[in-house]
Parts: C-alpha cells; structure tokens; sequence
C-alpha cells in the first residue's frame, strides 16, 4: 500500500493555503491506510469550498510547520498563485 499524495497548497498574499476536501481526503486516506483496509475512502463531498491555512494543516495533522514545508517540498510541482481580489 503506498503512501497517500499530499495536497498541493494554493498561494495567496505569499501565504500558503489548502482547499478544506483535499485537507480532509489526505485525512481520510491516512486513517484508512493505517487501519489496513482495502480500497481508497469515499471523497469528500462538499458544496463551498475553504480555503485552511497552512499552519492550521500543520496543527490537525500533528506536525511542525517545517515537516509540513518538507511534505510540500517533496510534492515536485510549484505551488498555484492566486492573485488577490482588489
């Protein structure tokens, strides 16, 4: 069984977010993984998307903002750019 893909995050302002499904999905799939069971878990479903920063990603996963830097450092493409609404 491999491991789950991290999320790509989402940069806006020069921070960095994640979309709150693909947070949840990365969730779901560690659970499932370390219970042993066949199969991916369902996808999230969601009508409105958030938008989770990066430190709060760091804190529901129980990790340092600097594992969570080598987990998106690890992830080969650039974050996406957002430019901000005036």
């Amino acid at each position: 069984m491999s491991e789950p893909e991290f999320p790509l995050p989402i940069e806006k302002n020069g921070r960095l977010y994640f979309p709150r499904s693909h947070v949840e999905g990365y969730k779901r799939k560690l659970i499932h993984r370390a219970m042993g069971l066949p199969g991916d878990p369902e996808p999230v479903q969601t009508d409105i998307e958030f938008l989770v920063p990066a430190d709060t990603v760091a804190q529901e996963l129980g990790i340092s903002r600097r594992t969570l830097g080598r987990y998106i450092a690890g992830h080969s493409p650039e974050p996406k750019i957002v430019e901000a609404a005036e």
